[in-house]
């Protein structure tokens, strides 16, 4: 019996199977009257979202004697929300190749030979007359390449609420009352009109005849 005191007129009374079963057209006394029957406030299992919930059966509401009852019954759009997953994004890493040139400032060795004219000077030895090979060795600087790494930015990912309108558009039903009134003619009716009848003749009969 929870929230039975927010039970508006208007509201969507649904019953077992959560059919619906009418709206509430008034309250009175321990309850309120749904289509020609009557719901206690005991009887009422859940109010949500503008919705009464009911269990069991109402009672046919007193009438008195000679009066139809028609309900007349409407449909009414209710708007509900949940969570559901609209998408996804997808964020990728992807690793790309180019060439970069550096300048950079290398040193070498190079071999200058020069031959240069001297005083003469006497020279012993038979080693002066063998053949040789002198090599002298060349440094230099290479370039050695080497990598680092660096973070050089970041991306940030953060999400937001958006608000927003929606227009929610469907079709409802909702039922009408046409009353059309036809001509009987009663029992009683036909008689007094053959008793006229009847009269009209009798009275064409007895009338005397004019020369």
């Amino acid at each position: 019996m929870t929230g039975t005191s927010n039970i508006r007129e208007g509201m969507q009374v649904y019953g077992a199977g959560d059919q619906l079963l009418g709206t509430v057209e008034r309250l009175q006394g321990d309850g309120f009257d749904v289509a020609g029957y009557h719901y206690t406030r005991e009887m009422v299992a859940r109010v949500a979202q503008n919705r009464v919930y009911v269990r069991g059966t109402g009672t046919v509401q007193d009438q008195r004697e000679g009066e139809i009852r028609v309900p007349v019954a409407e449909e009414r759009l209710t708007v509900g929300k949940r969570e559901v997953e609209l998408g996804e994004i997808e964020i990728r890493k992807t690793v790309t190749e180019e060439q970069r040139t550096i300048p950079v400032t290398l040193t070498h060795e190079e071999v200058h030979v020069e031959e240069r004219t001297v005083a003469e000077r006497p020279a012993t030895g038979e080693r002066l007359f063998q053949e040789e090979t002198i090599r002298v060795a060349l440094r230099g600087e290479e370039a050695v390449v080497g990598k680092e790494v660096f973070v050089t930015g970041e991306v940030v990912i953060d999400k937001n609420e958006i608000v927003e309108e929606r227009q929610i558009t469907d079709t409802v039903r909702s039922q009408h009352v046409e009353v059309e009134q036809n001509e009987v003619t009663t029992r009683r009716q036909q008689v007094e009109v053959e008793r006229n009848e009847v009269t009209t003749r009798t009275r064409d009969t007895k009338s005397p005849k004019r020369d």
